[in-house]
């Protein structure tokens, strides 16, 4: 009773679909209850987007638009920050952070 298993491609092309989507689904649903909280709160803002589309999908499809990056410095002019904000049925819902900057002649 010799019994050898023949691996066969066309089930793994099958197969690896169905288990990278069963692997993606906890961020898809977590994206979704977050999007969901945010956008409900009235005076809620701002839940924080990263930048890598595929952590915050929901976020990133429903957003209705993203405003122009603007500079903006932090409180003890250390740091700068390119922020876009996420406009969602009009009022500022998200923002995410593009690019952080130390300033040069900032304090020690």
């Amino acid at each position: 009773m010799n019994h050898k298993f023949k691996f066969d491609r066309r089930l793994f092309f099958y197969v690896l679909p169905v288990l990278a989507l069963a692997c993606y689904l906890p961020t898809v649903i977590q994206d979704t209850v977050t999007y969901r909280s945010v956008v409900a709160e009235q005076l809620a803002c701002c839940g924080f987007v990263s930048e890598n589309w595929m952590a915050r999908p929901v976020t990133y499809a429903l957003v209705d638009e993203w405003t122009m990056p603007v500079w903006k410095e932090n409180a003890i002019k250390s740091e700068r920050f390119l922020t876009s904000d996420g406009i969602v049925n009009g009022q500022t819902k998200f923002w995410r952070l593009l690019e952080r900057k130390p300033l040069a002649d900032a304090p020690e």
